[in-house]
């Protein structure tokens, strides 16, 4: 008798259970029916060699084990097979799960696709009119412009012949300007003169009195050289003595004088005369000054300054 037992313990953990179960069974069927034909023949052959028995049922068992080993492997490719399509299940219910939600949130961009389109729909509606009101008030303006226009061009035209009588007049106005600048220059230069030959008489006493200076000679307009050797003219000059030293007096008349007028003498008189002469004492001679300080700040600056009614 064979163990369909042990069969099936050895069977049932390289394949199913149930169907390690069937398979001992199936074997100790088979193995009973080869017993019992085994049996039967025995006693209806003896005389056949026990020795062909053994290799039939060999044989037989042989063949029984292939079938076995084949329905194992069958059994082993199912089990794969059913655990690959268990996945597959799982990842199929996987993507319905997805397939519910990302409809789900179609479905709801549809809805708000929709909201949006009615309220597009809406505002090119109102686009429209808007675009029609704007059209006509366009019209508009092209009519007020177009008057404008000629308005403007009317008044272009007044005004070109406006601007033209005005050039004439400005160059009119230039020329007199200019024929007054010429006059007043004229005039300038008479007082400027006759300012300063008011000085040359006055200055001695008033240098001596005011600040021990002893002129030599006389005071006079007259051309010097600079360092460079350049002439420049200037409107008085003369030469004195103070404390035993020899001083250049180097001075100038003003009619209305200013601070630029000040610093504008020391630059273009008295610095270039430094380096010729050494020792030079500025004067400066005016009716009236431009601004309050003026006198003030003449002092500062070393130069001396009188007025025509000192004279």
């Amino acid at each position: 008798m064979i163990d369909t037992l042990a069969i099936f313990e050895k069977l049932k953990d390289r394949m199913d259970p149930a169907a390690a179960q069937g398979i001992a069974e199936v074997l100790g069927e088979m193995f009973a029916q080869l017993q019992e034909t085994t049996a039967q023949r025995w006693q209806q052959q003896v005389e056949e060699p026990v020795t062909a028995l053994r290799a039939e049922v060999h044989e037989r068992l042989t063949r029984l084990e292939g079938v076995v080993e084949q329905l194992v492997l069958v059994q082993q490719q199912h089990t794969e097979q059913i655990a690959e399509l268990r996945e597959a299940v799982a990842e199929l219910r996987q993507s319905v799960v997805e397939l519910r939600e990302a409809t789900r949130r179609n479905t709801e961009a549809i809805a708000e696709l929709r909201q949006s389109v009615a309220e597009l729909q809406e505002a090119t509606r109102r686009n429209t009119e808007a675009i029609a009101e704007l059209r006509q008030t366009v019209e508009r303006l092209v009519q007020v412009s177009e008057q404008h226009s000629r308005e403007i061009a009317e008044s272009r035209k007044r005004l070109d012949e406006l601007w033209e009588r005005t050039q004439r007049e400005i160059r009119e106005l230039v020329r007199s300007i200019a024929d007054l600048r010429r006059q007043f220059g004229g005039l300038s230069m008479t007082v400027g003169y006759s300012l300063e030959d008011q000085a040359y008489k006055a200055l001695p006493q008033l240098l001596l009195r005011d600040y021990g200076i002893q002129v030599q000679g006389r005071l006079k307009r007259q051309f010097v050289q600079d360092a460079q050797g350049a002439y420049l003219e200037v409107n008085i000059f003369g030469q004195a003595q103070r404390d035993g030293e020899t001083v250049t007096i180097v001075g100038e008349g003003k009619v209305q004088l200013s601070k630029n007028d000040v610093n504008d003498f020391l630059r273009r008189k008295v610095q270039r005369l430094q380096q010729v002469y050494p020792n030079i004492f500025p004067v400066l001679v005016t009716r009236m000054i431009s601004e309050w300080n003026v006198e003030e700040y003449a002092r500062k600056r070393g130069v001396a300054l009188y007025y025509s009614y000192d004279f």
